[in-house]
């Protein structure tokens, strides 16, 4: 392994567990209501920045994958009838697998 990818993930492993570590030793009183509620969704907004790039961009460009679209459709549709992430995430998997072996 290359070093400086080495030293990459050493210091974004370092990153992680301090910010981390640090949520746990700040005092309770700094962690408002809102605070909290605002820190649940850092999760989602971090997958959403992940996923939608992939959705949506292709070499810098805005192009239209119907195939991940209606998936992202059927994730969500799974999601807001069980209530259940992995089961969305699977369900959804499922269907991407089963779609692109129809379309080929």
């Amino acid at each position: 392994m290359d070093m400086t990818i080495l030293k990459i993930i050493l210091l974004m492993a370092l990153a992680t567990f301090l910010t981390r570590r640090l949520m746990l030793i700040v005092p309770e009183k700094y962690l408002t209501v809102r605070v909290k509620r605002g820190l649940l969704y850092v999760p989602i907004g971090v997958f959403a920045g992940l996923i939608f790039p992939t959705l949506f961009l292709e070499e810098g460009l805005l192009v239209w994958k119907v195939d991940y679209l209606v998936t992202t459709v059927v994730c969500i549709l799974l999601m807001l009838w069980k209530k259940d992430f992995l089961f969305s995430f699977i369900g959804s998997l499922i269907f991407i697998v089963a779609l692109q072996i129809i379309i080929r």
